[in-house]
């Protein structure tokens, strides 16, 4: 575990181009979960892929986030500080949602999305996605 200090994020990188300046595949867990929930994925998907997994704010090894917290701010903080340019992002129910409102955010970061159970209702009707 290594852990992205300026934002108390928790997470494990495993793969090709681990450290680069590269695409990677981000697993991004569900809310009654944290990152262990990626383990059989993690190990997998490492093989042929740059893979990151991390705890949410207040989830695992991550430290409290306090009264406020901007969950895709602190995926795209992921990004930020391990020099990914695109990910894939993997994200399972609100794992999934926030994945989704990185999209939005930042599109130019998002190469794909990989969405599991996720909520119906994330963003408002109207909103392009």
């Amino acid at each position: 575990m290594t852990m992205i200090e300026s934002r108390g994020i928790a997470y494990d990188e495993a793969g090709r181009a681990t450290g680069a300046c590269a695409d990677a595949v981000v697993l991004v867990h569900a809310g009654v979960a944290d990152r262990r929930m990626w383990e059989h994925q993690f190990r997998t998907l490492a093989r042929e892929h740059r893979v990151i997994r991390y705890d949410w704010r207040g989830h695992g090894e991550s430290r409290d986030p306090g009264p406020e917290v901007c969950h895709h701010e602190d995926l795209l903080a992921v990004l930020d500080a391990l020099h990914v340019r695109r990910a894939v992002l993997v994200g399972c129910s609100m794992g999934g949602g926030y994945g989704v409102e990185a999209a939005l955010a930042a599109p130019g970061r998002v190469a794909g999305l990989a969405l599991i159970g996720l909520p119906v209702r994330l963003v408002q009707p109207g909103t392009p996605v």
